[in-house]
Order: structure tokens, then C-alpha cells, then sequence
């Protein structure tokens, strides 16, 4: 399993290595992992408003680009 994008917004995940687990995280929702072994564990859920505007923001850039 490859973890990339958030599952939750689509953008670009972080990670940083700390005292042997990684922890993933999203710049933009706020959302965030933690993984250790093949254990993954949400440790911060996403915040829904930052979600929604990430999406706006998404789908005002996808139909600019279309026109």
C-alpha cells in the first residue's frame, strides 16, 4: 500500500520519520497517520471544513482550466 495523496482532499502528504514510526500527515485538512510496521493509525482526524473548501477550490481550478 502507498500512501501519497490524502484520502480526503487529494493533496500531497507529508512524512517524518520519528523514533521508529513514520508519521503522514496532511497540510491541508490537517488529517494524519502514523505508521509502524504494517500498523497504520489515524492519530488526527480531518478537518471537514478545510475538506470542503480544498474541494471547492479543486473543482473552481478544474472548470477555469476547461473553458
Amino acid at each position: 500500500m502507498t500512501f501519497e495523496r490524502c484520502p480526503y482532499d487529494g493533496s500531497a502528504i507529508g512524512a517524518e520519520y520519528s523514533g521508529g514510526s513514520l508519521l503522514l500527515s496532511c497540510e491541508v485538512c490537517g488529517a494524519a497517520w502514523e505508521v509502524h510496521n504494517t500498523l497504520v493509525r489515524r492519530v488526527a482526524a480531518p478537518d471537514w471544513v478545510r475538506v470542503r473548501a480544498a474541494s471547492a477550490i479543486e473543482a473552481r481550478t478544474h472548470l477555469s482550466a476547461s473553458s
